[in-house]
């Protein structure tokens, strides 16, 4: 990873730090071939649900476009999905309506045990580090609106207690 990228996510980690939250700059490793910073955020929805939202940027220096390059968020919580297929048919369901209904990124179900939400952004080398924080920042703002106002109704889905249909009723938005 180029030197620019590696300090734009350490800048983006002392922004996150200075804030009060915790802000982990994860080294390279065989799992995941990138720097990341993972950031969490301890109570997002009304039932106060720890958000792990982790940020890297995807492709080596030499693949990036005219300095730009492709910063990935990636974002996972807890909510426990049934092992029931018709339970996972409902989130499913649900997660393909919402997903039309977003402005940014996509909740999908990984091994069907767990809902993650996977967003991209692009990073050009010539802006000045200050305003790529800034950009960084606001478009993690809009993913946390994201789960803030979904995450209640995703996990409900998940574990069964409501179906696709009764959260697509009761939210305005779909």
């Amino acid at each position: 990873m180029s030197t620019e990228w590696l300090a734009i996510l350490q800048a983006c980690q002392n922004e996150y730090a200075g804030a009060g939250l915790e802000a982990v700059l994860l080294e390279p490793s065989e799992a995941a071939p990138f720097h990341s910073l993972q950031i969490i955020f301890e109570e997002v929805g009304e039932n106060g649900v720890p958000v792990r939202l982790e940020l890297a940027f995807i492709l080596p220096a030499e693949q990036a476009v005219s300095g730009v390059q492709i910063l990935q968020a990636f974002s996972n919580f807890e909510a426990v999905c049934s092992p029931d297929g018709a339970v996972l048919q409902e989130l499913h369901t649900y997660l393909d309506r919402l997903n039309l209904n977003l402005p940014v990124g996509a909740f999908i179900v990984l091994d069907q045990s767990q809902v993650v939400f996977k967003a991209n952004m692009m990073i050009d080398l010539a802006m000045p580090q200050v305003m790529a924080v800034g950009l960084i920042d606001r478009s993690n703002g809009l993913i946390l609106h994201v789960h803030q106002q979904f995450i209640d109704s995703i996990r409900l889905v998940a574990s069964g207690q409501a179906s696709a249909a009764d959260m697509i009723r009761s939210d305005a938005l779909l």
